[in-house]
């Protein structure tokens, strides 16, 4: 479509204002460079946004971007871009969590947090982009970060990394003039372990979940956190400050809890050499990116598995086959 390479991965499809965005990985985990095309829908082809990739790991590195491998569009009419490095293939590598935005709507101009006009491609070396320097082995995680804004439009940019004493914590960082302000939400004793390293599907959902952070009322944030051997809680925070206020019972919305509870009563074997714990058969549930349609329902894709496989062959036995499922949440009243 775009190129003939066949090392591409990571292929993203995303609107944003009647425009219909591509974004793909050339190259591999490690080792390759993120570009970004647009669909002209007058010319009835896909043109590059940029001369260059946006993110560049020079053949030494790539970059994890979050959001699926395109930039956020913004409540500031500006698209935002998180990203992690990693080394090799081994999420253990992952490094350097790092954020740009454009300067306005436009995808080729873009600046530091610290509004610092920068140029694509954006490598490693633009220590002006770093959230966190947290090098390789320090706990960073591709797929534990997240971006949003509070209730003045600031943007929160949420992550996982160890500590000092090498146990995992949620941590909370906005700029505030002349730096990130860094802030752990957690203080847990939880240590992930060795299941940190590796390459192919680690199950990290099975191990650590955090969401993003979402405004509440007198001047406060409210935070989802969860580990494996704590579970989980609901964290306020003081919106100001980012410090956490108290923990609470976490949330649970009663058709979550019923699409959360398997249909299958398989029973998986527990392989170590491949992650998987053992146990029910896991529920997982995707929602739609586009939020409410008009109508204020929501749509989720549901369906069973047996956990991360490391991307490799699964002995027998194996499940029957469960339901692939579209569900619509109406949010009315």
């Amino acid at each position: 479509m775009v190129v003939e390479d066949e090392r591409t991965d990571y292929p993203t499809f995303s609107t944003n204002d009647g425009t219909l965005y591509f974004s793909f990985r050339d190259g591999e985990s490690g080792q390759g460079d993120q570009h970004f095309y647009r669909y002209d829908d007058d010319k009835r082809q896909w043109e590059r946004v940029l001369d260059t990739p946006l993110l560049d790991g020079r053949g030494e590195m790539s970059a994890y971007v979050h959001g699926e491998g395109l930039p956020t569009p913004g409540p500031d009419g500006r698209w935002h871009l998180l990203w992690v490095w990693r080394n090799t293939p081994d999420h253990a590598t992952n490094h350097s969590l790092s954020y740009a935005r454009t300067m306005g709507s436009d995808l080729t101009e873009w600046e530091s947090v610290s509004g610092v006009q920068v140029t694509p491609p954006f490598t490693s070396d633009n220590t002006e982009l770093l959230v966190d320097g947290t090098r390789p082995g320090g706990g960073l995680s591709n797929a534990l970060n997240a971006m949003s804004w509070d209730s003045k439009g600031r943007v929160v940019i949420s992550y996982h990394r160890f500590d000092e004493s090498g146990a995992s914590q949620i941590y909370n960082a906005r700029f505030d003039g002349d730096e990130w302000s860094v802030i752990p939400a957690t203080r847990w004793d939880f240590v992930w372990g060795e299941s940190y390293s590796g390459t192919g599907s680690l199950n990290i959902a099975g191990t650590l979940r955090m969401s993003a952070i979402t405004p509440g009322r007198n001047g406060e944030l409210t935070q989802t956190v969860w580990n494996r051997d704590e579970g989980g809680a609901l964290v306020v925070l003081d919106e100001e400050s980012l410090q956490p206020l108290r923990l609470e019972a976490p949330r649970q919305i009663e058709w979550r809890r019923t699409l959360m509870r398997p249909e299958s009563d398989f029973q998986v074997m527990p392989i170590p050499d491949l992650r998987r714990t053992g146990g029910p058969m896991q529920v997982e549930l995707v929602p739609d990116t586009e939020g409410t349609d008009l109508g204020g329902s929501s749509y989720v894709l549901r369906w069973e598995h047996g956990g991360a496989n490391r991307d490799r062959p699964v002995p027998k036995p194996w499940p029957e086959p469960t339901m692939l499922r579209v569900y619509k949440i109406s949010n009315a009243k």
